[in-house]
């Protein structure tokens, strides 16, 4: 959990930039750790089962959402309805939030889900939307863990793999902050971590 640069009492206890939680965790350590094994291990439940037939539109991101986190928050799977910023980059506007992800899951859509490209083209596609989705940044928190899990659902139905493990996760994370300007180094470690199912 990061904090976001928000004066928040809408999600967060008054005075503070913990988020209000269904346990009523007050200290952020402790919520962290708890949020943490619950995510996790909704995460791993998620990672058993197989999303051939769905229609991986809007509706399936939220609901993806909600499924990782509903055990932690009242709004899960919902869209945010504050501004928020991270540093010195401002997402969308909440208020445009709907509509905009709508339009881009709609493409996707018409896109067919990425499926019968070439990998190089497919990388740049993925580059494309992780970044897209990521500027939204639909929900109050939760957004990385929610693109990542969508994404790699969308790759195993194309047959592919993506390594998001511990050790890529600075390189992940940098090559977000710098996406909305410039995808070079997000295509770098898509390149270097998505695979053939059967690839080692």
């Amino acid at each position: 959990m990061k904090d976001y640069s928000i004066k928040d009492q809408i999600y967060c206890y008054e005075n503070t930039l913990i988020l209000k939680n269904k346990l009523n965790i007050k200290n952020k350590e402790e919520l962290e750790i708890v949020e943490t094994k619950i995510t996790s291990f909704k995460i791993a439940e998620l990672q058993k089962r197989e999303f051939k037939e769905y229609n991986l539109n809007f509706l399936f991101f939220k609901n993806l959402h909600k499924f990782i986190f509903e055990d932690l928050f009242e709004w899960a799977g919902k869209i945010r309805i504050i501004d928020i910023s991270k540093d010195s980059f401002k997402f969308a506007h909440h208020i445009y939030i709907e509509k905009e992800a709508s339009k881009l899951f709609n493409q996707l859509k018409k896109e067919n889900y990425l499926k019968n490209i070439k990998k190089e083209d497919l990388i740049k596609k993925i580059s494309h939307y992780i970044t897209e989705i990521n500027v939204l940044h639909p929900f109050r928190e939760g957004n990385g863990r929610t693109i990542r899990e969508y994404f790699r659902i969308l790759l195993q139905n194309l047959d592919y793999k993506i390594n998001f493990n511990i050790k890529n996760k600075q390189k992940y994370i940098e090559a977000m902050i710098e996406s909305p300007y410039d995808q070079k180094n997000l295509i770098k470690f898509l390149k270097e971590n998505i695979k053939k199912l059967e690839e080692k």
